[in-house]
């Protein structure tokens, strides 16, 4: 009578409680008992908690598949040593769906030798769900990151390295490890660190700053190479706190812009320098550039010859019996003629 009594007052206790708390005994020889569970077991399980007392496979079957070696190996080395257990697996409800609960449970011996295992199983399907989308969204995101040819940077309020992609060690040269302890200083040349801290600083201070800029960085091995730099300012709860950006080694675009500015300079000088006459013209026959010797020539001033019809430095007899010919320069073929050339003055 006393026990009922007992068994009723934890009945009361329990049934405000969330989950299911349970009492099993796990005898000398392995075997698992069930002595009580709260009546929210009815909202799981069809069975009675009558019918589990006398056969604990009624509720250990319903554990998943997948699940249960790992559980049972779990309760096996909480039991020997001891200790408490908390454990998430997945077991089969009443409506034959499967829900993931986490068991809470405490050992304690027993005089004969078996041990008695007080605890709790809570539903937590919804947060283990929402865990699981969070896990695959930040797999999708690193995937991402991790994917583009671009540097991807997170700098604290006072340059520091948050977080980068793998990209930013092949460009610049660091393992995982060394990129924990940077700071923009140590991948910025000495040429371009004054523009960037400033920049920096102004962002952090909220002031606007133009998100594209290239500048220089410095790699480990201290070669410095050039790089394209897209920023934007962090800001959380309303407060300022750091900044993200996406960087591009474009050193070999500099370079071949400075070959290029050098090709050009010696052509100019060349074109300059020339004693022909040399003029350069579109397909519509537009003057676009004209050498020196051309001005001296011709009598026109360097801003005179821009834009001017080609057709004016020629005679109308002339073109009559020989045109210009420009469709067929537009065509990529190359044509030779003599001609007398117009002064701006009218002389030959």
């Amino acid at each position: 009578q006393q026990l009922r009594e007992s068994e009723n007052r934890l009945r009361e206790i329990t049934a405000s409680l969330p989950g299911v708390v349970y009492q099993i005994v796990i005898t000398n020889d392995g075997k698992i008992r069930f002595n009580f569970l709260s009546d929210s077991i009815s909202k799981y399980m069809d069975e009675k908690a009558d019918e589990i007392y006398k056969d604990s496979n009624l509720l250990l079957s319903k554990i998943h598949p997948d699940d249960i070696g790992r559980l049972m190996a779990a309760i096996a080395v909480s039991t020997k040593k001891r200790e408490p257990l908390t454990i998430i697996y997945r077991t089969k409800i009443k409506n034959g769906n499967y829900i993931w609960v986490r068991s809470d449970s405490i050992p304690a011996l027993q005089e004969d030798g078996s041990v008695l295992r007080n605890g709790s199983i809570i539903d937590i399907t919804e947060a283990q769900e929402a865990e699981e989308k969070l896990r695959e969204s930040e797999i999708k995101f690193k995937s991402l990151v991790e994917n583009i040819h671009e540097s991807l940077i997170i700098e604290d309020t006072e340059g520091r390295l948050v977080y980068c992609n793998s990209e930013f060690g092949k460009m610049f040269g660091y393992t995982e490890e060394e990129m924990k302890n940077l700071n923009f200083k140590d991948y910025t040349s000495k040429e371009s660190y004054d523009e960037v801290a400033e920049r920096h600083a102004k962002r952090m201070k909220g002031i606007k700053v133009p998100e594209e800029f290239e500048y220089k960085g410095r790699r480990k091995d201290g070669r410095e190479i050039w790089i394209e730099c897209r920023v934007s300012t962090l800001v959380e709860g309303g407060k300022i706190v750091g900044t993200q950006s996406l960087e591009k080694d474009i050193t070999d675009r500099k370079l071949a812009e400075e070959k290029l500015k050098e090709s050009e300079g010696k052509y100019r000088t060349l074109m300059q320098q020339a004693g022909d006459l040399i003029v350069l013209f579109n397909s519509s026959g537009l003057i676009i550039e004209a050498n020196e010797t051309a001005r001296q020539i011709l009598g026109y001033k360097e801003e005179e010859f821009k834009n001017l019809p080609l057709k004016d430095f020629f005679f109308n007899d002339d073109l009559k019996n020989n045109p210009l010919k420009l469709d067929e320069l537009g065509k990529g073929l190359s044509t030779i003629s003599r001609r007398k050339v117009k002064r701006k003055d009218g002389g030959v």
